[in-house]
């Protein structure tokens, strides 16, 4: 599931717009179950935008950025932890307008 997330990072002072993502990644594993689950949150911006991916991760607490093409940089966070404990309070408190907030509930 992929959408567009704009939000003011008001310690940065200036609206940040990206290619944002919630994803849930079913995947193969050797549990009893045969099935593994790992929760996503993403975050692209062009690589131009390092700097302010990175005052993104330190504001938000949480997160790796990595390399994702010679154009852009991902903030990428997988810990449980902090997808319950920062990432889903940060977006209950700063609403997703629109269809798209739909998809950030189901997430």
């Amino acid at each position: 599931m992929s959408c567009w997330i704009y939000f003011r990072l008001y310690p940065l002072g200036k609206d940040q717009r990206g290619e944002g993502c919630f994803i849930v990644l079913i995947f193969s594993s050797n549990t009893k179950l045969g099935k593994a689950v790992q929760l996503k949150f993403t975050l692209a911006q062009h690589s131009l935008d390092q700097m302010l991916i990175q005052k993104i991760r330190d504001y938000l607490g949480c997160g790796t950025i990595r390399k994702h093409s010679q154009y852009a940089d991902v903030l990428v966070v997988t810990k449980l932890s902090d997808l319950t404990n920062l990432i889903i309070p940060f977006f209950d408190k700063y609403k997703i307008f629109g269809v798209k907030y739909a998809d950030y509930q189901d997430f």
